[in-house]
């Protein structure tokens, strides 16, 4: 009878551990959108500075002719960024909160599973519509992370044809890729 029981307890560990590692494994995954959300969150920051001293410098400043002349089209290049990037963070953010709820419904899952197996308690159907919950989670929050990094090269090439006068312009292999932005 004890050997029955050392094998009720190992099953016991073997399906509740099951829902902990769909949580290790989306620990990874939101470490990587933490970083990526980060990275955007600091580009808008720097992207808001510099279009805020430009301005200052706008209204404070005596700016030669060519210095305005470059502040605005920089400006406007700052201004198509800011929303491309707010949509970024935007989807990065719904991303996370789906993996942070995601884990919370494996938690559950894991301890109603726990539960069943010591009381004895049908919890099965529970626990199955709440873990799938916990997978849709995560299956949303991927298509978030596939969308923003779909669009996340768009705002890089704003930056990289900031208006620059033609002598002064960096040749790249990008021009074929770039044909949908505005003229410079």
């Amino acid at each position: 009878m004890a050997t029955l029981e050392s094998v009720d307890i190992i099953h016991l560990f073997q399906t509740v551990i099951v829902p902990v590692l769909m949580i290790s494994g989306i620990g990874i995954f939101i470490l990587i959108i933490q970083t990526r959300y980060g990275r955007v969150v600091d580009r808008i920051r720097s992207i808001n500075n510099e279009r805020l001293k430009m301005i200052r410098m706008e209204l404070t400043g005596d700016l030669s002719d060519v210095e305005k002349k470059w502040n605005y089209h920089r400006l406007q290049d700052l201004q198509r960024q800011l929303p491309i990037l707010v949509k970024r963070g935007k989807m990065l953010r719904d991303s996370l909160r789906f993996m942070f709820l995601s884990i919370f419904t494996f938690i559950i899952s894991s301890f109603l599973i726990f539960i069943e197996q010591i009381t004895r308690i049908q919890t099965s159907f529970a626990v199955l519509a709440i873990f799938t919950l916990g997978m849709l989670m995560v299956f949303m929050a991927c298509i978030n992370a596939i969308r923003e990094v779909s669009g996340s090269f768009h705002a890089v090439l704003y930056d990289i044809h900031t208006h620059v006068p033609k002598e002064y312009r960096v040749k790249t292999d990008l021009q074929a890729w770039t044909d949908d932005l505005e003229p410079l």
